[in-house]
């Protein structure tokens, strides 16, 4: 066992163990069962038990799971990928690596969903507090789960709109590049069907196809001057990706809260309808009353 602390953020353990069985004459053949998946997954199970034990035992509240996301069930976070010591040294001397980048837009999009989560967990803790500081559960007004629905419902909008950007961005990525290889073969086939020798200038072969071919050459060398000035290039590609993702999982939390608030609302609504049923059911036998009175 090797353990390394000269990293005070990578504190960590190398640990290698034989593959061989071991026997009362010492070393037998290797154990090729210990290399299946299943066993592995086993293995990590065990471990990530025995280190939440611990953690319990310290009074800590952190908690590891040996599940990928996608198996806990959770789908509004994105997973990070290994980056290894080659990557982890060349970030550390100031060089971007697509593997950092990547871990950065998924830390991003990672601390966005859990932000929204935080606030709506304290946002539930300081209403139950409230609550239980007045004595009883205090409903919403109508008024402020309207002003609430409203706000999140504009929210969401808003991220509809950036994301649609940024799609639009990327079909106008794609689309430029389409010109540029028409432009490319354009300039292909007239550089193929020009005029080679003396002989063929003098009689002005194919005159009148390259004549076509330099027009079209021309509508394309517009289209892109006009129509993809501010177009980024396709090197930004990854990180536009990596824009709608953060996004995408921003609007999912901001859905779920959207969600919640419109059941709230629809309840409230519902609730309200019966009760002016209820008064325009009195009404007439309360006329009738007053009449008899009378």
């Amino acid at each position: 066992m090797a353990i390394h602390r000269d990293d005070a953020n990578n504190p960590h353990a190398h640990v290698m163990l034989t593959m061989r069985e071991i026997g009362p004459e010492g070393f037998g053949k290797k154990v090729r069962e210990w290399n299946e998946r299943e066993l592995i997954a086993k293995w990590h199970e065990a471990w990530a038990h025995d280190v939440n034990r611990v953690f319990e035992k310290a009074n800590r509240p952190e908690r590891i799971d040996h599940r990928s996301l996608e198996k806990q069930g959770i789908t509004d976070r994105v997973p990070t990928i290994h980056e290894g010591p080659t990557v982890r040294d060349m970030e550390k001397k100031g060089k971007q690596t697509d593997r950092g980048d990547i871990n950065r837009a998924a830390k991003t999009h990672n601390a966005i969903v859990y932000e929204m989560q935080s606030y709506l967990k304290q946002r539930e803790e300081i209403l139950q507090g409230l609550a239980q500081i007045q004595g009883a559960p205090q409903p919403k007004s109508m008024k402020q789960v309207d002003e609430e629905h409203n706000d999140l419902y504009n929210q969401r909008r808003e991220k509809i709109s950036e994301i649609k950007k940024l799609e639009t961005t990327l079909k106008q990525i794609e689309q430029r590049d389409l010109l540029l290889q028409e432009r490319e073969r354009l300039k292909e086939k007239i550089k193929e069907i020009e005029p080679k020798g003396f002989l063929q200038r003098i009689r002005k072969a194919n005159e009148n196809e390259i004549r076509g071919l330099h027009r079209d050459l021309d509508r394309v060398e517009n289209r892109i001057i006009n129509e993809h000035k501010y177009t980024p290039n396709r090197e930004e590609i990854p990180i536009i990706q990596k824009e709608m993702s953060v996004l995408h999982g921003a609007f999912k939390a901001m859905d779920r809260a959207f969600q919640e608030i419109g059941r709230q609302r629809s309840q409230m609504q519902q609730e309200e309808r019966m009760r002016r049923m209820r008064q325009q059911a009195k009404s007439p036998a309360q006329d009738r009353d007053r009449e008899w009175e009378r």
